[in-house]
């Protein structure tokens, strides 16, 4: 089935072009938030492409985190998950370096994107 992200743009990438990038872990949550945040495609693609940086050889997850002690919505957001094999030491040296970038893009997420870490 090929999901089709509808706004004006032509140029905008389909999900099943995500899905080349990400593994889905409950995907039709995540084609559900995608779909009702479209803006946050782009930063999705970003996102993959500074993770390479530091995570080459991984194919990254995407996923839904359920804030349950959230007050007020968003309850769930997406969340990309870098799966790794590196030693916890290597894997925050590299988290840090990522975080630079990160924190300047955070406002970009509006709360709706985290990204963390998965150990092998």
């Amino acid at each position: 089935m090929s999901y089709v992200i509808e706004q004006d743009s032509s140029q905008l990438p389909t999900i099943d072009f995500l899905e080349e990038i990400f593994t889905f872990r409950e995907k039709p949550l995540v084609v559900q938030l995608l779909q009702e945040n479209l803006s946050l495609i782009s930063l999705l693609l970003e996102s993959a492409a500074e993770i390479a940086k530091y995570f080459p050889d991984e194919k990254l997850i995407l996923g839904v985190f359920e804030d349950i002690e959230a007050i007020t919505p968003p309850f769930y957001h997406l969340l990309i998950l870098i799966p790794t094999k590196y030693t916890p030491k290597e894997t925050l040296s590299k988290l840090n370096q990522l975080d630079d970038w990160w924190i300047d893009n955070l406002n970009r997420a509006d709360g709706k994107l985290s990204i963390n870490v998965e150990f092998k």
